[in-house]
């Protein structure tokens, strides 16, 4: 069974163009999130730092509830959950 990880446009490129990444429901979002920089290699740098947390310019929904209200990086993923990854838009 396995996670699905929605990528909007900002990261796709990044991906091979890909909109949605399945990959093996493994554990904690931080869990997951090396296997998705492992296997799209140049996501690394657009996501993660080098003490292996999210970029603050990076939200992270699991099944549409921001993992700040959740576990953060320590938030349990199961079969079937969605987690998807948003950059922050700025403006003024």
């Amino acid at each position: 069974m396995s996670v699905t990880v929605e990528l909007p446009a900002a990261y796709r490129r990044h991906a091979q163009g890909q909109r949605q990444v399945a990959l093996p429901a493994s554990g904690r979002l931080q869990d997951v999130l090396q296997q998705l920089c492992g296997q799209y290699g140049g996501l690394r740098s657009q996501l993660m730092a080098d003490d292996q947390r999210l970029y603050g310019s990076v939200a992270a929904f699991v099944n549409g509830v921001d993992v700040k209200r959740l576990q953060g990086l320590d938030t349990p993923l199961g079969s079937g959950d969605v987690l998807t990854l948003v950059p922050a838009i700025s403006g003024g």
